[in-house]
């Protein structure tokens, strides 16, 4: 024996019309009052303005370079802090992140990945578990300039990618 399922079956009674209100014109109303009552209170204040100077120039701003063939090579070095081999991951330094952004690919060290059961130096460097924030922003420096000068010393440079001048 099967089971139907049969739909609701709406009242043959239209609905009944939703009521003229006329809160918005009483809304738009208090708000108009309460309005003409802050600007009769307020009270003119003293303000400091800086001069701008003469020119202003923008600052151009430089975008990051992307290289996945720099990135497989970094992966494909020893962890910087522990020396663990193969299980390395690109890590990018803590510190010219925007949200949901990344700094330079050049400038990108090794550090290990998470494994069952152990926590990576990757992720504990992204956290400050490894370094206090000083530390780690020094130490990510000197991981990128030496991760930078093994990949060049070694011929492996990515065609593409621009040598990183800072």
């Amino acid at each position: 024996m099967t089971l139907r399922r049969t739909p609701m079956k709406r009242t043959p009674w239209p609905r009944p019309a939703a009521p003229e209100s006329s809160w918005t014109a009483e809304r738009e109303e208090r708000l108009a009052t309460r309005a003409a009552a802050a600007m009769t209170a307020a009270k003119p204040r003293h303000a400091v303005m800086a001069r701008p100077p003469a020119v202003i120039r923008a600052i151009p701003k430089t975008l990051p370079q992307r290289s996945e063939p720099y990135l497989r090579l970094v992966a494909a070095l020893p962890c910087a802090h522990c020396g663990l081999h193969g299980h390395s991951q690109a890590a990018h330094a803590n510190k010219g992140k925007a949200k949901g952004g990344k700094t330079d690919d050049r400038t990108c060290f090794p550090l290990c990945a998470d494994r069952p059961g152990v926590l990576g130096c990757h992720t504990r460097f992204d956290q400050y578990k490894l370094f206090p924030r000083e530390l780690a922003a020094r130490r990510a420096d000197e991981w990128g300039h030496d991760t930078r000068q093994h990949i060049e010393s070694q011929g492996l440079w990515p065609v593409n990618l621009p040598k990183w001048r800072p």
